[in-house]
């Protein structure tokens, strides 16, 4: 969700430095079909609060799948600078997903703050739900597995009054940020 708050911004910003949203029909990025494969994937695998995902088992590789095919798509397009802290984002959050398995560590802190009571409570239960996994920072919690590269997990907590209000790590911000830059910037000029 906090790429939808992202998208909305930077749309809003390029429209405010006299940029046009036509300007984006302009692009020229290759392989960008990886985009779509990687959503569809994400969103087969992860239960999104209406439904139960339509795929059980294999999650951990699905969700390596899935950012596997947002880096690839990132690096191929290596050449576009404003995507560059996207690239970065997108790294940083494949990098700590892969050393934990599939799994992106999630703080009991940052569920609190966000009001994301459901999932709290499955991660106390199990230690694993959907594609997080309890994030190993007070051993005495059971369920509690060893998770590596905390601080590019999911440690901060968007406030709960937010709209999908949900944890997000150093890679989502940097996606965040870069999708603000990258669509003001390709608003703004017609040469892109």
């Amino acid at each position: 969700m906090v790429l939808l708050w992202a998208s909305l911004l930077g749309l809003l910003i390029g429209l405010l430095r006299r940029g046009t949203v036509a300007n984006l029909s302009h692009l020229r990025l290759r392989s960008a079909w990886l985009i779509l494969i990687a959503f569809l994937i994400q969103f087969a695998i992860f239960p999104t609060g209406l439904f139960e995902s339509p795929i059980k088992s294999g999650i951990p590789y699905w969700h390596l799948a899935s950012y596997g095919a947002l880096v690839l798509f990132a690096l191929l397009n290596w050449r576009e600078r404003a995507l560059r802290p996207m690239a970065l984002g997108l790294i940083s959050n494949f990098v700590v997903i892969a050393v934990n398995q599939g799994y992106m560590p999630v703080s009991l802190d940052a569920l609190e703050i966000s009001g994301a009571h459901n999932t709290e409570a499955a991660l106390r239960a199990t230690g694993i739900h959907g594609n997080v996994i309890l994030m190993c920072t007070q051993p005495e919690i059971e369920h509690c597995k060893q998770t590596y590269l905390n601080l590019l997990g999911d440690s901060f907590g968007l406030p709960s009054w937010l709209p999908a209000a949900r944890p997000i790590s150093i890679g989502d911000i940097f996606l965040a940020l870069g999708l603000i830059y990258f669509l003001q910037r390709k608003m703004r000029y017609t040469s892109l």
